[in-house]
């Protein structure tokens, strides 16, 4: 789900008064939530090598506003 479905979501559940079941934060929230620069770096690392991303500035920061999984 990218950031603008998220929103989209976000919107339409507060509109309902529908709980939303998880607090929803991006990767960079949870990124935050690392408590070494090792583990956030690896992190970092092993996001873009499992999204076979070019390695570049405009990569990461798509990665960083998405939505966080389990699986990253």
């Amino acid at each position: 789900m990218d950031i603008k479905n998220l929103e989209t979501l976000e919107k339409f559940c507060e509109k309902e008064k529908i709980p939303m079941a998880l607090p929803v934060q991006t990767n960079e929230e949870w990124l935050h939530t690392l408590s070494t620069t090792e583990e956030k770096a690896e992190a970092i690392f092993e996001c873009v090598m499992a999204n076979s991303w070019n390695f570049n500035k405009n990569g990461i920061k798509r990665w960083l506003k998405q939505p966080h999984t389990l699986k990253e």
